[in-house]
């Protein structure tokens, strides 16, 4: 039995790691939007929200350059092309980072003030519900990029 691993393994092992941890922070944070009244505790909702950001800009973008950097490496290592399977993982990798840079990163803190100075009033009803609706985009189109990778169509 050997012990040895390829260098493509320990690239796979640091590209699925920081999946993980992506989309399982993702995950847990739509659950936990998902359960929180607004309505009933804007200041837990505010503060929940701050947390979100704080996690996003230090785990979740160095763990999405993470994850980059190893699939290309990964890709580089067996001189693959670039299948429709893997193709879609970085429209839906750009998407997701893109989405998380500049548009629900700068919106949390200024979302979190609102909730804090005026409670759950109708102008933050409507904000909290877009940002929710492209939470929950962004969570769906994660779970299709891990079946897509996992099961590598065409």
């Amino acid at each position: 039995m050997s012990l040895a691993v390829t260098s493509y393994e320990w690239f796979k092992a640091f590209h699925v790691l920081p999946a993980v941890l992506w989309v399982g922070t993702n995950f847990a944070f739509n659950v936990l939007l998902a359960r929180i009244d607004v309505a009933a505790d804007p200041k837990g909702t505010a503060k929940l929200l701050r947390n979100i950001g704080w996690v996003g800009q230090r785990l979740l973008a160095p763990l999405s350059l993470a994850l980059l950097i190893f699939g290309f490496l990964m890709v580089a290592k067996l001189d693959w092309d670039f299948p429709a399977w893997i193709v879609f993982g970085l429209i839906v990798w750009g998407y997701s980072f893109l989405a998380g840079a500049f548009y629900v990163g700068p919106r949390l803190e200024p979302l979190a003030d609102q909730l804090d100075a005026e409670g759950y009033s109708a102008a933050v009803a409507s904000k909290e519900k877009t940002f929710t609706l492209v939470a929950r985009a962004e969570l769906v189109l994660l779970v299709l990029v891990v079946l897509d990778m996992t099961l590598r169509p065409g």
